[in-house]
């Protein structure tokens, strides 16, 4: 588990959007073992995100992407020098780096706590009334967008203390996530000069699932407590992970 605290301010605003910057600091890891790991996790603990979005929150472009990707770089340079002396893992390290340091797969893993952030800001809801929708969900893969289908629900409103839950509910679709999947396997075989000859053929098909509530407080608008849940199943690999913001 990853713990930190990030300011939030926002440094300008149009009619139409805002720019808003994220810095984190203060990072607090436990649970992992992995001591190559805690240590690239530590060395990009402290950044800024520069980032643009619509005045109903929808998010728009990073505005300090090559710094951040200086940042991803850190981390990379921890994992090399820790297998320094094992033969041939600088190859395949520099085979990973460069098939996931992409515009792309940057802007998706950045933008993720920040969708979170803003998801439900600007738009009425009727309460109990689900709303369907088909969206575009950022490829952290790298590549095109997925489509993703998507149920948001205003489940609660509490009067007395002004505040209200919303909830979201969103499914990848799973043909263009395995294929993305399979993508990004060929391409670090190509990096490492491998001929994959189909060797991805028959493996299982990549299942993305993942629900939010967060507690809203009515006047401002802010969320006070979010929880995103993703759940990400491939055949008998199965991956949980959880992101939760606080106001403090």
């Amino acid at each position: 588990m990853i713990t930190y605290k990030v300011d939030v301010e926002v440094v300008d605003s149009t009619a139409n959007s805002y720019t808003i910057k994220w810095t984190s600091y203060d990072a607090v890891i436990e649970g992992i073992e992995n001591e190559i790991m805690k240590k690239a996790i530590e060395a990009t603990s402290s950044s800024e995100v520069i980032f643009k979005i619509t005045e109903l929150g929808e998010f728009i472009e990073i505005l300090n992407l090559e710094d951040i990707k200086k940042e991803y770089e850190k981390a990379f340079g921890v994992i090399k020098e820790s297998f320094k002396d094992v033969e041939g893992m600088d190859l395949v390290i520099n085979a990973i780096e460069r098939s996931v340091m992409t515009d792309e797969i940057i802007r998706g893993s950045v933008g993720k706590l920040i969708n979170q952030f803003h998801m439900f800001h600007g738009v009425k809801y009727k309460l109990g009334e689900e709303v369907n929708a088909v969206v575009k969900q950022s490829n952290m893969l790298g590549g095109e967008p997925f489509d993703a289908h998507m149920t948001v629900l205003l489940d609660n409103i509490d009067v007395e203390n002004d505040l209200y839950i919303m909830r979201m509910w969103q499914n990848v679709d799973e043909k263009q996530l395995t294929d993305a999947v399979f993508q990004l396997l060929r391409n670090v075989n190509k990096e490492l000069g491998i001929e994959d000859n189909d060797i991805f053929e028959g493996l299982p098909k990549a299942i993305n699932q993942t629900r939010v509530a967060s507690q809203i407080h009515g006047s401002s608008g802010w969320p006070i407590y979010s929880i995103m849940t993703t759940e990400v199943v491939m055949g008998n690999t199965f991956k949980i992970e959880e992101e939760e913001i606080e106001i403090l």
